[in-house]
């Protein structure tokens, strides 16, 4: 008797990471069936890309870097 009582839990626990496990496997599935293409998942340029067109270019900067304080 007392040994059915200690597999209860067991079993339950068993039970719900089968489950859990189960889920994520077929949400995984339909993952999978997207397209791949990287592309085709990004947005398309909108009209703001059109206003930071005029600054696209080669820069010159001067830069300081100090590694401590002061």
């Amino acid at each position: 008797m007392r040994n059915t009582m200690m597999n209860k839990p067991i079993l339950l626990i068993a039970a719900a990471t089968l489950a859990v496990g189960g889920v994520g496997f077929a949400l995984g599935a339909n993952a999978m069936q997207e397209p791949q293409d990287a592309s085709a998942m990004m947005p398309k340029p909108g009209p703001e890309h059109k206003i930071m067109n005029q600054d696209v270019g080669t820069w010159n900067a001067a830069v300081k870097v100090w590694m401590e304080p002061g």
